[in-house]
């Protein structure tokens, strides 16, 4: 598989990133060195990088994939250079594996049954974040987390009229549309809290936010993808979370252009 291998140590792990346990840090090279550059014109190439700056952790299964016994899936590598892995230590939990090449040309993470990984610890989200998902769920999940945590907590969730959640343990629905419909295709999702608290939502690079966004100060532990014992079945192909801001307009622009660079045949609009 592509860049999978051991997260201990200092090793290279994909698109030149270095990362240094136990060593005092790490080294970020991505795609050629260097913060991202604000792009020109439409049709311009897109940038080689996501936006850095306040990037938390970033999980791209195409790189970073470390395969226990019968090829389940045991650790997530964080590519931010914040050594934010994932893992499941316990057996049985691990997902069932890879999807080779499922989403032009890249690999994914297979959900099936209810089998996650983990941070540890949890991502705490006390104010403002930006997070964003590659993902796709077949059409039986019902309601589902699919970045947050057992309790109920999520950043990004489904319900099973395939609307958009995030918020505390109420998961007050934030988009009235069916934002991801049809089943079982890919989609990206962004999904922001602002400084006052208001949630808001992209699916691929549109707004899908009520006119009235939903609002909710609490705070929101992130420690699963999917949220433990989801019963689902899909695939997650990378996930990006800023934690304690917002990106800008260009720089959400930067994102969704590397977005839409790496995964061209979903049809996200920058």
């Amino acid at each position: 598989m592509a860049g999978g291998g051991s997260i201990d140590g200092g090793i290279t792990i994909g698109m030149g990133i270095l990362l240094g346990h136990g060593g005092g840090g790490a080294v970020m090279g991505m795609g050629g060195g260097g913060p991202p550059v604000m792009i020109g014109p439409p049709g311009q190439s897109a940038p080689d990088d996501p936006t850095l700056t306040g990037l938390t952790a970033f999980m791209d299964a195409d790189v970073g994939i470390t395969l226990g016994a019968g090829d389940v899936v045991t650790a997530w590598a964080d590519q931010s250079g914040n050594a934010n892995h994932m893992e499941q230590t316990v057996g049985g939990w691990e997902p069932n594996g890879i999807n080779t090449a499922e989403i032009d040309g890249r690999d994914t993470i297979a959900l099936t049954g209810g089998r996650f990984l983990k941070w540890a610890p949890a991502l705490d989200q006390a104010g403002e974040f930006d997070a964003w998902l590659i993902f796709r769920l077949d059409a039986a999940h019902g309601s589902c987390i699919l970045m947050g945590r057992a309790s109920g907590d999520g950043l990004i969730a489904m319900s099973s009229g395939e609307q958009l959640q995030a918020g505390d343990t109420s998961m007050s629905v934030i988009s009235t549309v069916n934002a991801c419909t049809p089943d079982n295709v890919f989609y990206a999702v962004r999904v922001i809290r602002n400084a006052s608290n208001e949630f808001h939502c992209w699916v691929n690079g549109v707004d899908v936010t009520l006119v009235t966004p939903h609002v909710d100060a609490g705070s929101i532990d992130v420690d699963d993808i999917p949220s433990q014992n989801q019963s689902i079945t899909g695939s997650v192909a990378m996930a990006l979370l800023y934690s304690g801001t917002n990106l800008s307009v260009g720089a959400a622009r930067v994102t969704w252009r590397y977005l839409e660079g790496q995964f061209p045949s979903i049809g996200i609009t920058p």
